[in-house]
C-alpha cells in the first residue's frame, strides 16, 4: 500500500465536505470533551501543563468543523470497545457519554456503534476517510505509534470498501443513540452502587 507518514489532519478536515471515521480504542477526536481529551493526552506520555493545554486546545479546535457556519458531514463508527473502556474519572465519562448522545443528534452527524456482536471485520486500526469537493478522497490510518496518509485512489478504494462493509453491519444512528443511553444509564447505576 502506498502511504506516507502524516503529522496533522486539521488542514485536510478544514477543506473537506465529508469525513468518515472508525474508532477502535478511544472516542474520536472530533467527538471528545475537554476533560476526556486531557485524560487521553495524559496517558500518552508526560506533558508540561503548557504543552497539555496547547494539545487539548488544538484537538478541540478541530471540532469547529462540526459546528461552524459550513459544517462538514461527519459519520463516525465507534467500536463497542471504546464505550466499554471508560474514562478513569466517572464524571468525565458521564459528560463524554452525554456529549456523544447530544452530538449524535446534530443534523450533519451520523454516529454508528459497532457492537461486539458484529463479529470479526477487516479494519484493525483507526481509519479516517476525508472527502473533498472535487471528488477525491484520502484516507488516514492510525495505530498507537504512527499514522499514515493514503492518497493513491487504488490504495484508498479498499479502505473505503472495508469501511462501507463495516457501516452496513453497525447499528443505525437511532439504535446507536439507544445504545449510548443504555451505556450512560448502566454507568450511572454502577456509580451509585459504588458510592454507597
Amino acid at each position: 500500500m502506498n502511504s506516507k507518514p502524516f503529522l496533522g489532519l486539521a488542514p485536510l478536515e478544514a477543506d473537506a465536505v465529508s469525513v468518515q471515521e472508525y474508532a477502535v480504542s478511544a472516542v474520536p477526536y472530533l467527538l471528545q470533551t475537554r476533560a476526556y481529551a486531557e485524560e487521553q493526552l495524559r496517558t500518552a506520555r508526560p506533558h508540561s501543563i503548557k504543552q497539555l493545554s496547547a494539545q487539548v486546545a488544538a484537538r478541540l479546535k478541530r471540532q469547529d468543523r462540526l459546528t461552524g457556519p459550513n459544517p462538514v458531514h461527519y459519520r463516525a463508527l465507534i467500536d463497542e470497545a471504546v464505550l466499554r473502556r471508560k474514562a478513569r474519572d466517572p464524571q468525565t465519562w458521564t459528560a463524554q457519554l452525554e456529549h456523544l448522545i447530544t452530538t449524535a443528534q446534530q443534523p450533519d452527524v451520523s454516529l454508528h456503534v459497532v457492537p461486539f456482536g458484529t463479529g470479526p471485520h477487516h479494519i484493525r486500526s483507526c481509519l479516517e476517510l476525508i472527502f473533498f469537493q472535487d471528488g477525491h478522497v484520502v484516507a488516514y490510518t492510525q495505530s498507537s505509534w504512527s499514522g499514515h496518509l493514503v492518497e493513491e485512489p487504488e490504495d484508498v478504494e479498499p479502505l473505503r470498501l472495508a469501511y462501507d462493509l463495516l457501516r452496513d453491519n453497525a447499528l443505525t444512528p437511532t439504535q446507536s443513540v439507544t445504545f449510548l443511553r443504555a451505556a450512560l444509564e448502566e454507568h450511572t447505576v454502577m456509580e451509585r452502587l459504588t458510592a454507597r
